[in-house]
């Protein structure tokens, strides 16, 4: 569960920082952002190191031992399930440690061991709830093509600036069988339907334009598609209100279903279901071998309680039979007692 809080607050974070809420202000972080727990050992002296999260897709939620090696912060990291040396690229941390340290001085990584328990809401108010994407296109009303430009996809808003202002925003022209009009400052990666993508570098005086064409500049990306005429003109600027725009939302809502965490072969292999699905199924078999586990001492401690009882114990059905018996034989010695009672007087009488 640490893991999945880790990793979708941060996923969910790092989407809702790229839209735009209903005060027309750049999304904040959404949930608390999580933390790593670092614990020194009774005997460090050593200053604790700085570890941040750096990719939460190769965590694993495991916890780490840190072991200083030198006395200028190197070190050496150990994962505790299994003692295997790991690094900090590879565990998707970053670790800044003291610059003086004490050899053999040690402390626990904890990436995930708490973060469940720590996860909160940042934002009090629904209207900073950032649904919106913060840059909007258009095609200009004159013109006289019958081409489209796609809502933009912002991946970025370091550059946003260079999309000018709501009233006088970026402006891409057709002319000649091209687009022009790109900031000059920034490169541009167009993609042809069914090609493969070309980066050109900055400055960029134009790109060829091919219906269903996919450009991105400044961390935008929109798809171009139709037939288009000469001066034909679209703008990408900023979103105004961002009122009726549910873009940034919908790539929020896409996260449940992204491969973003347990990275493999250099890649995200699992989505929050499919970690939570796994964690739900472990804690289920862990249940079921402890239930058999359970089941097969209670048969040990059934047999063992059997054994003792046919040598120490007592056996009602037996002794209520020898009762029995010891109680006919009473009764026949009594009779014999009584005959020989009776014999006893007839002989004295008899003696008179």
């Amino acid at each position: 569960l640490g893991l999945i809080a880790v990793g979708m607050s941060t996923t969910f974070n790092a989407q809702h920082l790229l839209g735009q809420d209903l005060n027309g202000n750049p999304g904040t972080n959404f949930f608390t952002p999580p933390t790593v727990g670092v614990q020194r050992f009774s005997d460090a002296s050593t200053a604790s190191p700085q570890v941040d999260f750096a990719d939460v897709s190769k965590l694993s939620g495991d916890d780490y031992k840190l072991t200083f090696t030198n006395t200028t912060g190197g070190y050496s990291l150990t994962r505790i399930s299994d003692g295997a040396s790991v690094t900090a690229a590879n565990i998707g941390l970053s670790i800044t440690p003291a610059a003086t340290s004490t050899v053999g001085d040690s402390f626990m990584i904890l990436p995930t061991r708490n973060a469940a328990a720590n996860i909160g809401v940042s934002i009090s108010d629904t209207r900073m709830v950032a649904a919106a994407a913060p840059i909007a296109s258009a095609a200009t009303s004159g013109n006289l093509g019958t081409a489209s430009i796609s809502a933009p996809v912002v991946s970025s808003t370091t550059d946003l600036a260079s999309f000018g202002t709501a009233a006088a925003p970026l402006k891409l022209t057709y002319s000649g069988g091209n687009i022009s009009g790109f900031p000059a400052t920034l490169p541009v990666t167009y993609t042809p339907l069914s090609g493969s993508p070309i980066t050109l570098a900055a400055p960029v005086a134009s790109v060829p334009y091919s219906s269903g064409m996919s450009i991105a500049v400044g961390g935008v990306s929109f798809t171009l598609s139709g037939a288009m005429q000469d001066q034909d003109s679209f703008t990408l600027g900023p979103n105004a209100g961002g009122v009726s725009d549910s873009r940034n939302a919908v790539q929020l809502g896409n996260l449940q279903t992204t491969k973003t965490l347990l990275s493999a072969n250099g890649s995200p292999s699992a989505t929050f279901q499919s970690v939570y699905s796994q964690t739900v199924s472990a804690v289920g078999n862990k249940a079921r071998e402890v239930k058999v586990n359970r089941d097969a001492q209670e048969s040990l401690v059934n047999q063992a309680t059997q054994a003792q009882q046919s040598v120490a114990g007592v056996n009602l059905d037996e002794e209520a039979a020898n009762l029995i018996r010891y109680q006919q034989a009473y009764q026949a010695a009594g009779k014999v007692m009584n005959i020989a009672s009776k014999l006893f007087d007839q002989v004295l009488a008899l003696g008179q």
